[in-house]
């Protein structure tokens, strides 16, 4: 419907397409012409009555075409309608359009219309300039394209010559994960790198920070426990000596013991991860803070597992 209308006052636009604006039916047999000044209380005072009674009871029969009237004693009168319908329809456009729609705007308004219409809608002259050249060219010349071929603000890699490499430098420290993996992580956050580029003379906000780490195949992770401290140089044979004890009692039948200690926990009713059956509505009530109750204090859960008969006792 927007673009429809705006089809329409661009095949208008050296009348005064620009200045009119339809409610109700747009075809019908009977129709209000509204001559209107935004500055004026007589003509709000219309309006309102136009909304509670007459579109409610003929929207649906009546066509009601408002034109801009602006008085003489009111300055500010031609500026506020601009300022209005641009408003109303610049959310629901592109930039062509928005562009489009203010030169008509700019060409209806006459002598000093392009800085009445920059004034009021706030869009550059030298951007009315090409809504005006379109004009000229035609509707049927525009094409689909929102901008020329070329045209739009240049991705920040070119801008910036060795972001990209910058960025790879300061993530490098950081990588965790397999390294023949697919998939990077880097556990840097996003703000902290744009800082650090920053530091370099780089300028990065958290989000572009954010595409550049996705380009480059990396995601954001937490830490990982994965290091174990240093590895004695025995470590394998030690393995391979349990293990071979370990079968040589099993041949013998005799019990083989193998004991996993946990951490140590809280004794009482405190909050456990993991769920458990319970009446629906009904969870166990457990402790807000997890402070220890000194007449039970904690606990080392500890499991026993005989290897040879397949049997676990735990334990704590």
């Amino acid at each position: 419907m927007t673009r429809a209308v705006l089809a329409t006052l661009i095949a208008c636009s050296s009348g005064v397409a620009a200045e009119r604006f339809i409610e109700g039916i747009e075809h019908s047999p009977v129709r209000v012409l509204i001559f209107e000044d935004m500055q004026c209380p007589d003509c709000a005072d219309f309006r309102r009555m136009l909304d509670e009674r007459l579109l409610p009871n003929y929207a649906t029969r009546v066509t009601f075409e408002h034109r801009d009237f602006p008085l003489a004693k009111h300055a500010w009168a031609r500026k506020a309608a601009i300022a209005a319908r641009f408003d109303a329809l610049s959310p629901l456009l592109n930039e062509k359009e928005r562009r489009l729609l203010v030169a008509i705007e700019a060409s209806t308004a006459g002598r000093g219309g392009v800085a009445a219409a920059s004034r009021a809608t706030g869009v550059a002259r030298s951007t009315i300039g090409r809504g005006l050249s379109d004009l000229r060219d035609g509707a049927e010349r525009l094409g689909q394209r929102v901008r020329r071929v070329g045209g739009g603000k240049k991705a920040a890699i070119e801008l910036q010559p060795g972001l990209l490499l910058a960025l790879n430098d300061l993530v490098e420290p950081a990588i965790r994960g397999d390294p023949e993996a697919a998939l990077l992580w880097v556990s840097k956050s996003q703000r902290h790198l744009s800082a650090a580029l920053a530091e370099r003379g780089f300028t990065a906000g958290q989000k572009l920070v954010g595409r550049l780490l996705k380009h480059l195949g990396f995601s954001l992770q937490a830490n990982s426990k994965t290091r174990e401290g240093a590895s004695h140089p025995d470590r394998n044979a030690q393995f391979e000596h349990i293990n071979a004890e370990v079968k040589a009692f099993q041949a013998a039948g005799e019990p083989v013991i193998s004991v996993d200690t946990k951490k140590k926990e809280l004794v009482g009713n405190f909050k456990n991860g993991g769920r458990e059956l319970r009446p629906k509505g009904q969870p166990e009530p457990v402790r807000v803070h997890d402070f220890m109750i000194p007449e039970l204090g904690k606990a080392v859960p500890y499991g026993v597992y005989d290897i040879t008969a397949s049997t676990t006792s735990p334990r704590t």
